[in-house]
């Protein structure tokens, strides 16, 4: 655990100790029938085997994204969950950059001279292990609303992600049920904060700005320090960041904190917390979450549920109407089909659906409300039941007491809750605060990003209805050290084919974004991560090739923000000069 400003007065959390997690490793030797192989794809119940002329490759079946299981169909591997195609000669992933290591290789020359009929090889899995405290400790969940919730015992209050009140992803998301009136006074009462990745839905500005500022703040050791360095922006004074496979232990108390890495390229994190016998895992938006080397027998789940949090591909002109809404079901299902593996992996006695209560209450987007249908906490009842899990509806009931693995009472508080602005304030708000901003002030944010890629980027600044462009520009980001943009004067309406774009003999790829101009202006002047405008459906995507360009996402997402913005901004003298009046 790194900690970037120690408390100034002592506190419960000085007393946690750095532990290292423990795993178990279950080993199983397999074997294989080289008869039963086909030149090309061959699939096993939990591998598969690629055969060519040189080589033969094995690989498990584990998609490298939420951990669905990668179906073959002659020469093509793919994921149901999500689409993701594997190429298995290469070991590549040919719509995201991603590959899949292999199990074992072994070369055909070899196994001829040998004569060999079989091959062997081993696969292994880990578990973590649980601290395996003995005390029956009493703990107290209470639900505020989405994925913050209040975790205490004997002492010690743990919180998570608060989004409290006003809208997320630049005015796209909206929660659908309002949080008790007391939410900040019991928030500001908590020992820790616990943050797990810098979503507004999970890092919410305007609610954090409720909190004290003294308070310790507990997020992963990302590698860019994406969520350490935007809680640091906004004023908070203790950020501890702890590294996966390291837990905080108090001893005494027989209290546990370990941070869990999403299982993919985001930074995304879950958290496993033990207090006495009890034990509960939530996994926030986690995908694949650590790898899938979970603990079993835990006491509670805690899982988002809904689906539908993602502008995929409602928002994409790639697709049709009707693929659109064949995706969005497979979305909807492939959530609850993970939560379903995670459910058989950690067993658990208790499954609470959180995360996931938020709506689209913008008019401009009608559109998005009525086409992207998400699962209720009931439509998990017979995937609890089925695996003998007893469900937890924080709509019915939002208190909740455990002593140890036992649930001892649940009820629903009667209380006041928070009167909310309305949603065409809000948005009338931010179109006055971010009305324009100068061409230099583009190309500087842009200039001064640090990203290189074969990928040129059109943006077209529109209306709310995405119809009418006030704006046009082109960066080309494949250049090394040299980012350029281009101002198209007036827009070209329509815009012309996207591989026209393309410079001649590159493989270079174009991605158009049609982007509402207020929510465009917000996030290069906050320097807010670039999937606060896609999950929050403020911009039309067309892309050439119709692939995922992860490292785009990436770094004007984790890398790219906050202070790094801030400080491009400061050494950019004719943005200083207009932001002081001077222009």
């Amino acid at each position: 655990m790194k900690d970037t400003k120690p408390p100034q007065a002592p506190s419960l959390i000085d007393a946690f100790q750095l532990e290292e997690v423990s795993f178990i490793d279950v080993k199983t030797t397999q074997n294989i029938d080289l008869t039963t192989l086909n030149k090309g794809t061959t699939q096993f119940d939990d591998f598969f085997v690629w055969q060519d002329d040189a080589r033969i490759k094995v690989f498990d079946r584990s998609c490298d994204h939420s951990g669905g299981k990668l179906i073959s169909r002659g020469s093509a591997i793919q994921c149901p969950l999500h689409g993701w195609d594997l190429d298995p000669k290469t070991g590549k992933y040919k719509n995201v950059n991603c590959s899949k290591e292999p199990l074992a290789e072994f070369s055909t020359a070899t196994i001829a001279a040998n004569n060999t009929k079989s091959l062997s090889f081993e696969s292994s899995e880990r578990k973590r292990s649980l601290k395996n405290f003995q005390t029956d400790k009493p703990v107290e969940i209470t639900f505020l609303n989405h994925a913050c919730l209040i975790i205490s015992s004997g002492g010690f209050k743990i919180a998570t992600d608060p989004w409290i009140l006003g809208p997320a992803f630049c005015n796209g998301w909206w929660l659908a049920q309002p949080s008790p009136e007391d939410s900040f006074e019991q928030l500001n009462a908590c020992d820790l904060l616990y943050i797990s990745h810098n979503h507004p839905d999970h890092l919410h500005p305007e609610s954090l700005s409720h909190i004290r500022k003294d308070m310790p703040i507990l997020t992963a050791h990302f590698q860019s320090g994406s969520t350490a360095r935007y809680m640091r922006s906004l004023g908070f004074e203790t950020i501890l960041t702890a590294d996966f496979d390291k837990s905080l232990v108090l001893r005494e108390k027989e209290i546990s904190l370990s941070i869990l890495k999403s299982g993919d390229f985001r930074d995304d994190s879950g958290l496993l917390l033990e207090i006495g016998t009890f034990s509960a895992l939530l996994t926030v938006d986690s995908n694949y979450i650590d790898f899938w080397r979970l603990p079993q027998d835990i006491t509670l789940l805690c899982s988002s549920f809904a689906g539908g949090a993602s502008s995929f591909p409602l928002s994409f002109d790639n697709y049709t109407e009707e693929e659109k809404q064949r995706i969005t079901v497979r979305n909807r299902n492939a959530i609850k089909a993970t939560n379903g593996l995670v459910l058989e992996r950690t067993t658990p006695t208790y499954f609470m659906p959180y995360a996931g209560f938020f709506s689209e209450n913008a008019k401009r987007d009608h559109y998005i409300k009525e086409n992207n249908q998400k699962n209720t906490v009931q439509d998990y009842e017979p995937l609890a039941t089925a695996r003998h899990t007893m469900l937890l509806n924080v709509q019915a009931t939002d208190h909740f007491q455990f002593v140890g693995k036992k649930l001892d009472r649940a009820q629903r508080k009667k209380q006041a809750f928070l009167s909310e602005r309305s949603t065409e304030a809000y948005i009338h708000d931010s179109k006055k605060a971010y009305s324009t901003r100068t061409d230099h002030e583009i190309t500087c944010y842009f200039e001064k990003a640090g990203f290189q890629d074969s990928l040129l980027v059109l943006i077209s600044l529109c209306d709310d209805a995405f119809e009418t462009t006030h704006k046009q520009f082109a960066i080309d980001f494949t250049e090394q050290h040299k980012t350029t943009v281009q101002f198209f004067d007036p827009p070209q309406q329509p815009l012309p084919p996207l591989p026209s774009f393309r410079k001649s003999g590159t493989q270079t790829n174009v991605l158009h974004l049609k982007i509402r101009e207020e929510a465009f202006y917000t996030t290069i002047r906050e320097g807010l991560p670039w999937e606060d405008l896609s999950i929050g459906f403020q911009m039309r995507v067309l892309r050439d090739p119709n692939v995922y360009n992860s490292d785009f996402w990436f770094h004007f997402t984790n890398v790219y923000v906050k202070d790094y913005v801030m400080k491009a901004s400061q050494n950019c003298t004719a943005c200083a000069a207009i932001d002081q009046g001077v222009y």
